[in-house]
């Protein structure tokens, strides 16, 4: 019988672990192939963070983890593409300069660590 993976939301723990997963690799691989801007809303608990992490490992190439899923058997290259994964649990809303400042330091971060020049002023400092 299968583990169910309560408050597990790593899409490689649970394939590698064998949990309960229901495949939404196909919605998954209509998002891919759509090639145009969307927006995940979902409510809280509702697996958003999953169906990212499940994302990220199909653009990054990690066929062995969709073996027997619905991707797997498509037409899908896998080539390896980079991807940024950024959350939003840190940022600030109580105010729009602060909503800007966190912003600004999310993005300053993530330059930094991909070694990106970033030639802006942070707002409100």
């Amino acid at each position: 019988m299968l583990k169910i993976p309560l408050g597990k939301a790593n899409f490689s723990i649970i394939r590698k672990n064998n949990y309960f997963y229901v495949d939404k690799t196909k919605f998954l691989y209509q998002l891919i192939i759509l090639d145009s801007p969307f927006f995940l809303s979902r409510p809280r608990r509702f697996g958003k963070s999953l169906l990212v992490s499940a994302l990220k490992a199909i653009l990054e190439g990690r066929r062995e983890l969709f073996k027997g899923l619905w991707i797997d058997q498509t037409d899908y290259d896998w080539t390896p593409r980079p991807v940024i994964r950024r959350s939003l649990d840190n940022v600030s809303a109580d105010s729009v300069a602060r909503l800007e400042k966190d912003l600004f330091s999310l993005i300053k971060d993530l330059a930094d660590r991909e070694g990106v020049t970033f030639n802006s002023e942070s707002p409100g400092i």
